[in-house]
């Protein structure tokens, strides 16, 4: 029974310090298909939770917020929304990396734009 409970609070301590390293405030400008860019800003709570904001550049009413929740593993960030709609990123050293929806990096031209910068930790 020991080990059980032993077991149990490695993995509760885990993934608590998993959500801790994420947890913060992420931020970049990704490719749009009809404009210049999506000015998009990620925040990391330490209890699972994000919000989204999405600014379509130069688009009138062009600003989103999406709340939900987000789990770890293997590296890969996996946001579900409030209405269900999943989307993933990879955490790299202060960014993280917009994959997929196969859970593969984006490759191409436009590659290099898929990256949100960390701009604030959590205390």
């Amino acid at each position: 029974m020991k080990h059980i409970a032993a077991i149990f609070s490695l993995a509760l301590l885990c993934s608590c310090s998993g959500n801790k390293e994420i947890c913060g405030t992420y931020q970049g400008t990704l490719p749009a298909a009809d404009g210049p860019g999506i000015a998009t800003t990620i925040t990391f709570g330490q209890d699972r939770s994000y919000t989204e904001e999405l600014v379509y550049i130069d688009k009138d009413d062009g600003t989103f917020i999406e709340t939900g929740k987000y789990h770890i593993a293997d590296n890969t960030i996996e946001l579900t929304s409030a209405a269900g709609e999943k989307s993933y990123y990879k955490i790299e050293d202060g960014q993280i990396r917009r994959l997929d929806m196969e859970q593969k990096p984006i490759t191409g031209t436009l590659a290099n734009y898929y990256i949100l910068k960390q701009s604030k930790k959590c205390n």
